[in-house]
């Protein structure tokens, strides 16, 4: 077993020092410059990941993810809001998105999730935050780094409770993905 994860350590290495790397900045770089036919022709994946990286481009030219995050046009916004709450969301739950940065988007998801369509998502994100009196534009509370609050916060909110509900209403992903395709063209501004 040793040999076989060194082994693919050994072509991570390999791939990287060989400029392989290099495929992945040329599909951003690609995706960047595409015109609204080239990517009306993309899978609804590969359209995703387009947005995704031009959204991502705009909003990361700003030290501030506020001031990036107000440089997108309305239709950026909600795929922005959507897929950084969907992010944070898989991987830690709502604790995670409230701690990480999020205090920037928090409050525009369920307007967000409304506009893509996916109202039972936007109700139980309302109705967690109101049932725990707990303020999106306002979440300093969970402005930390230390561990040892954000476990204290894990637990001070029913955020398991929420996680496994929310995650019984499906992925956000098809409702952003039929978002997309349908203004097409404010994506590709």
């Amino acid at each position: 077993m040793k040999r076989l994860i060194a082994l693919i350590i050994m072509i991570c290495i390999a791939l990287t020092a060989t400029g392989c790397t290099l495929i992945f900045d040329m599909s951003e770089q690609n995706y960047l410059n595409m015109s609204a036919e080239e990517m009306a022709a993309l899978s609804d994946s590969d359209l995703y990941e387009a947005v995704w990286y031009r959204t991502e481009n705009k909003v990361n030219a700003f030290e501030d993810i506020s001031e990036g995050f107000a440089s997108l046009n309305s239709y950026e916004k909600v795929f922005y809001a959507i897929d950084y709450f969907d992010m944070e969301y898989l991987n830690g739950g709502l604790c995670q998105f409230f701690v990480n940065s999020s205090r920037a988007v928090a409050p525009y998801v369920s307007e967000s999730l409304r506009t893509v369509g996916a109202d039972k998502h936007a109700e139980m994100y309302d109705s967690f935050a109101s049932d725990n009196g707990i303020d999106l534009g306002d979440l300093s509370e969970f402005d930390t780094d230390s561990i040892d609050k954000y476990m204290l916060l894990s637990k001070k909110y029913p955020f398991d409770d929420f996680d496994d509900a929310f995650y019984k209403l499906g992925l956000l992903r098809p409702y952003l993905e039929k978002y997309i395709r349908e203004h097409l063209n404010e994506f590709t501004k």
